[in-house]
């Protein structure tokens, strides 16, 4: 091979190497804190179970005590599949996650991210 011919693969390489290396740490400072796992302590959340229709409504109760606005994700471990909700800051919600389930009790997972 040519000397010029190794200098241009090797600077393609360079390229695609700083390229996905960008990629990555974009994406890295992309994750929000919600799918990190980190709920400010501003953002409480607390479960109830309401007995209608022979069965159990699940309900989980948020409250945003932030200056702002937050995206949450609300499951349990009765329902795993989250549920996306948006929260205003000083506002308070109630997340219905599962209607008429057999479960007299559940446990809250609630997973959120401010929006600043």
């Amino acid at each position: 091979m040519m000397v010029d011919e190794l200098q241009s693969r090797r600077r393609r390489f360079v390229v695609v190497g700083l390229l996905v290396t960008l990629a990555a740490l974009l994406g890295l400072f992309g994750v929000s804190h919600a799918e990190l796992g980190q709920t400010p302590a501003c953002i409480q959340f607390w479960p109830e179970t309401r007995y209608r229709d022979f069965g159990y409504d699940h309900i989980i109760h948020l409250g945003n005590a932030c200056q702002a606005p937050a995206i949450c994700a609300v499951s349990s471990d009765v329902t795993p599949s989250p549920v996306r909700v948006e929260i205003k800051a000083d506002e308070s919600m109630e997340v219905l996650i599962l209607r008429g389930s057999y479960a007299r009790e559940f446990t809250p997972r609630v997973e959120c991210s401010l929006v600043l």
